[in-house]
This record gives C-alpha cells, sequence and structure tokens, in this order.
C-alpha cells in the first residue's frame, strides 16, 4: 500500500495476528468477511461503483463469480450488492472513489471516505511534440469490457471522411465475456463489430504504463466513449480522465458524473452527449492549437489542486485517525 510505504509502517498478511487494522477490498472473500468477528479493525476499500448495477441478474452473476473464487462452499444464492453492503456496514471504515458513489454508499447507511487513485506511475507529459495531423492518432485506454462503446465515436469518422485516423488502443489483446474469466474474446474482434469506417485503422497494445506513455505522446486526442446504461459504469469514477490528462492529452469523454463534474471545475469542454458532439469537439481541439494549450494548462492546474501526492496521503491519514 503506497500511504503505508510513504508513512513507514509495516505490511504483513492479513491472517497475522500481529495486524493493527486490516484492508480488505471488494475482491476479498467477502463472504469470510461478512461473517468475521474481530477485535482488529476492518477498512474497506471499494474503488468501483458496483452498488450501481441496475440488472438483478447481473448482480447475482456477480455474487457467483466473486465467491466462487474461493471455492464452491462459498457461494451464495445472493446479490452481489447486498453482499458488499452487508460487510461494508460491519466494517469500521469504507473507502470509494469518488462523490458520486458516496451517495450512493450513503443512501445504504454507510458514511465513506473519499480517495481516488493516485496515478504518480503515470508520467507528467506537459506538451510533447506530437507528429504532423496527416494521419489523426486517437489514444484510448482501459480493460475491454469498455470497449462496447467505440460506437459512439462513430460520428468522427463518418463526419470526416477527408480525414484518416489512426485508433491506438492501450488493453488487453485477448479478454473474457462474463466478468472477465468465462468465454474467451478477441479485442481486435470486439474493435471491428464496433467500428468499420474504412478511413479508420486501430492497433490494440499491450496495456502498460510505459507503452501508455509512449502512444501517448504520439496521439493527437483522448477519447474515453462509454455506454452509461449498462451497469456500475454509471458510477465509474474519473481516474481514466485523469491519467489522460497526466499524459499531456486533450479528451473527449462521455457524459459519465463523475467526468462531467472534473470538466465543469476544469472548465474545459469535454463532453460529448451525442455523435455529433464527438465530430464537432474534437474538430475544434484539432484545429485550435492555442485551445489546445489553453485546455493542457486548465488540466494540469486541477490536477495540482486537487489530485497530488500530499491529498492523498491526508485522506488516508483520516482513515486511520478514525478508527
Amino acid at each position: 500500500m503506497y500511504w503505508a510505504a510513504v508513512r513507514g509502517h509495516k505490511i504483513v498478511k492479513i491472517s497475522d495476528s500481529s495486524a493493527d487494522v486490516r484492508v480488505i477490498t471488494s475482491s476479498s472473500d467477502l463472504e469470510f468477511w461478512r461473517k468475521h468477528k474481530s477485535n482488529v479493525p476492518l477498512v474497506l476499500d471499494v474503488v468501483d461503483g458496483l452498488l450501481a448495477e441496475k440488472s438483478p441478474f447481473k448482480d447475482y452473476l456477480r455474487a457467483v463469480s466473486s465467491s466462487s473464487k474461493f471455492g464452491l462452499s462459498k457461494m451464495r444464492s445472493t446479490q452481489f450488492s447486498k453482499l458488499i453492503t452487508e460487510v461494508a456496514q460491519k466494517s469500521n471504515s469504507v473507502i470509494c472513489s469518488c462523490r458520486e458513489q458516496s451517495v450512493e454508499w450513503n443512501a445504504r447507511g454507510v458514511r465513506p471516505h473519499e480517495i481516488l487513485d493516485f496515478h504518480e506511475e503515470f508520467p507528467e507529459i506537459p506538451n510533447p511534440k506530437r507528429p504532423s495531423m496527416e494521419t489523426i492518432n486517437l489514444f484510448w485506454e482501459g480493460l475491454p469490457v469498455t470497449l462496447n462503446a467505440l460506437s459512439n465515436l462513430s460520428g468522427i469518422f463518418e463526419d470526416n471522411k477527408d480525414k484518416i485516423y489512426h485508433l491506438n488502443l492501450l488493453t488487453q489483446k485477448k479478454s473474457f465475456k462474463f466478468k472477465n474469466r468465462f468465454v474467451p474474446i478477441s479485442t481486435s474482434d470486439l474493435v471491428t463489430s464496433q467500428v468499420k469506417s474504412t478511413n479508420l485503422k486501430f492497433k490494440v497494445w499491450d496495456w502498460s504504463v510505459a507503452n501508455c506513455a509512449a502512444i501517448a505522446q504520439r496521439s493527437h486526442l483522448g477519447v474515453i466513449p462509454l455506454s452509461l446504461s449498462t451497469g456500475y459504469h454509471r458510477l465509474k469514477a474519473e481516474n481514466r480522465l485523469l491519467i489522460m490528462w497526466r499524459l499531456g492529452l486533450n479528451t473527449l469523454t462521455s457524459p459519465l458524473d463523475s467526468y462531467s463534474r472534473v470538466m465543469k471545475s476544469a472548465d474545459i469542454d469535454g463532453i460529448c452527449f451525442t455523435n455529433s458532439d464527438w465530430s464537432e469537439k474534437h474538430k475544434t481541439i484539432l484545429n485550435s492549437e492555442d485551445l489546445r494549450l489553453e485546455n493542457l494548462e486548465k488540466a494540469r492546474s486541477y490536477l495540482s489542486q486537487n489530485h497530488n501526492r500530499e491529498i492523498l496521503l491526508k485522506k488516508w491519514d483520516s482513515v486511520f485517525e478514525s478508527l
């Protein structure tokens, strides 16, 4: 844990009887911790918007998938949101990633600490020299599960047939359906099923921090299209947007609540509600170097004031001081 290393605390196995506090996540054996009794304070760290799943069936599948990792005897006929809420209510402290997730926890009688991931592993690239726009290079990074919204970008390609686009995708080249565990699928096939424009080429790169930094410097624009009608994507935090800003990328996104909040706070017009928005706003940015530089300066200012090392450490300090 980053905080423990910086503050000089020793990290031990969670089963170690000498532990002063135990920190678990949504990937832990929640059924065990739901029943576990101990005088050692328990902190539950939930980084994703797992309470936002609208489909009871998918919520149930997530519980089955999560518990089956720890053996068939762990499987419960319940919804994941109910299981993790039970663990949260018995925990001494709960951590979530953003304001939007906090509201959902409050509705369940839990008052969490809001602590966003820190992205110090990604280099800060203020304004890299980019290639000419003879071919427009777009940057996308994330898990394959979010590729199902690439069709949102079709307006960019269809409205600008006179331009050539290259979409760089930093992700896994192979993934799985159903909670990323079952039925293997090809990432390239998934991309092809979403966008078929003749003026678009794409390449799937293995995700790594080094590749993200290198490809970002060759790219003209970052894009984060999301399908907001599907499950827990609705409560995703602003991590991907802040990573792209840190990498020196002007970025356009779907109107996720967290992205909209951050864009408004930074005073950047980067939210796209329609396919037409994607087309028009990407042209506005690419046609104005002054606007690109202004946006990057605003993005750096936002990161400096709202997402820095000291803010992160103080927030974690407050968690352990509250126990």
